[in-house]
């Protein structure tokens, strides 16, 4: 199941008495920190910690967390949605909302879409968060929630909380949301947000205390007040009441700039490509690429995808950009070539917005020789033409490495013999014959065929992109 987080943070309310570090100290000792069961259905945590800091943690129905409700002393109420990782995705302060995408242990992309519903994309903004994100993007050292321990719901919006910490501190720094939140205010693993993000299984019991113990704890001019006389509304009572208007004025302001939400959300919603190594030892096509079979049969079976007599063919592809500041792109797979009547096919293809590149080793046979050379094709709305091949070699049956480098100025495929790693064809075309302007950067989409006719069968092993 897809988990989809939200992490809200609000400068709130808490007005403590001068005793509340005594308290604190006396009934929960754990790092001046208290964490509540409340007993209610949609906030099922609160916690504080001395210097006033608070946060309410929402669940769904499934015990997963939803939202997470954090305040600091003295500021507006800041709003956090996140995704399975704890990584925010969505931040909403006085009427102003922030969007995140693309993470890396390095840097995130924005954009900002203010009271008045203008937009500011910033991409790639530098921050340091390899503290919680590994190299592949994922959230580093965090246990999967399974919904039966509160400490790890606990955990993961501590660290959800204390990731967009570290990004509105940068964002401060650079002064596009120096207007927005006042200076010094977040940072990386912020005092409860930093407790919350080691809180273990183990320590569950030190640290949670009792809703009323908690309310005694903070029993001051947020939680003493009357609503009617001879009243008194428990603190999380009165937590959840401000909390409902907090998220009530962010609806409304969602609604109103609908429009540019969405825009500022397309903006930055790319997919960038990943490097990958695979050698279908699992007999499964890669993670996150897509198998299309196109006729006949093609399988994985014993470590390769293999394609069988007649008329076989597929492709694996994966749709992404390419990532920021590569200035080329490297393939290489395995392939199989034999003898065909119609001939066979290994190749690559590299896909942009108003044409195609294809990158085949390809043999013919039949009443058209029995030969073995490279080609490039350029591919327009389907109608595909070759732009150079190579004069064609005598066909020598076998496995055969095959690499193919795209950048700026040229395109260079090669084709290897396996056994000895020896270069058996080279060929290069200048990128000028296949657009004026080509941008490698242009790149949206990858996929690697296979294709054979009659006669023998083929097959593709050990695929590897670079950038």
């Amino acid at each position: 199941m897809k988990l989809k987080i939200s992490i809200i943070i609000i400068a709130l309310f808490f007005s403590c008495s001068e005793n509340t570090t005594e308290i604190v100290e006396e009934f929960h000792p754990y790092k001046n920190t208290s964490i509540i069961e409340t007993g209610f259905d949609d906030f099922p945590i609160m916690a504080s910690y001395k210097d006033g800091t608070f946060a309410a943690i929402k669940v769904d129905a499934n015990g997963f967390p939803e939202m997470v409700y954090h305040k600091l002393p003295g500021i507006s109420p800041l709003l956090i949605w996140a995704d399975e990782n704890a990584l925010p995705t969505h931040a909403y302060f006085e009427g102003t909302h922030i969007f995140f995408s693309n993470y890396s242990p390095t840097g995130v992309d924005v954009s900002i879409v203010d009271p008045k519903g203008n937009i500011e994309v910033l991409e790639n903004i530098e921050v340091d968060l390899s503290a919680y994100i590994s190299s592949n993007g994922r959230i580093a050292n965090v246990s999967a929630i399974n919904g039966a321990e509160w400490s790890d719901i606990v955990r993961w919006a501590g660290r959800g909380v204390s990731v967009a910490g570290c990004i509105v501190s940068v964002l401060e720094a650079i002064g596009t949301v120096g207007w927005l939140i006042p200076k010094a205010v977040y940072s990386c693993s912020g005092s409860l947000a930093g407790v919350m993000a080691e809180v273990i299984p183990e320590d569950w019991g030190n640290i949670k205390a009792s809703a009323d113990a908690w309310s005694q704890f903070v029993d001051g001019s947020l939680c003493g007040f009357d609503p009617t006389p001879g009243g008194k509304i428990s603190c999380v009572s009165a937590a959840l009441s401000l909390i409902s208007i907090s998220l009530e004025k962010q609806e409304e302001k969602s609604t109103e700039l609908e429009t540019q939400i969405a825009e500022a959300k397309e903006l930055i919603d790319k997919i960038y490509l990943q490097p990958i190594f695979f050698d279908f030892n699992n007999n499964q096509p890669p993670e996150e690429w897509e198998f299309t079979l196109g006729r006949s049969v093609v399988d994985f079976k014993n470590g390769r995808m293999n394609a069988y007599t007649t008329d076989a063919s597929a492709s694996l592809s994966v749709e992404g950009n390419l990532p920021r500041n590569a200035d080329k792109i490297n393939i290489e797979w395995d392939g199989y070539l034999n003898s065909t009547y119609w001939g066979m096919q290994t190749m690559a293809k590299i896909y942009f917005p108003e044409f195609s590149i294809l990158l085949a080793g390809r043999v013919e046979t039949g009443d058209m020789g029995n030969d073995q050379h490279l080609v490039i094709y350029k591919e327009i709305e389907g109608q595909k033409r070759a732009i150079i091949d190579i004069e064609s070699q005598p066909l020598v049956a076998g496995g055969y490495h095959f690499t193919a480098t795209v950048n700026n100025q040229e395109i260079i495929i090669q084709m290897y013999n396996i056994e000895n790693n020896s270069i058996k064809q080279t060929l290069t075309l200048p990128t000028s014959e296949i657009n004026s302007d080509f941008d490698i950067q242009n790149l949206y989409k990858l996929s690697q065929h296979i294709w054979v006719t009659t006669g023998n069968g083929s097959w593709l092993d050990n695929l590897k992109v670079e950038f």
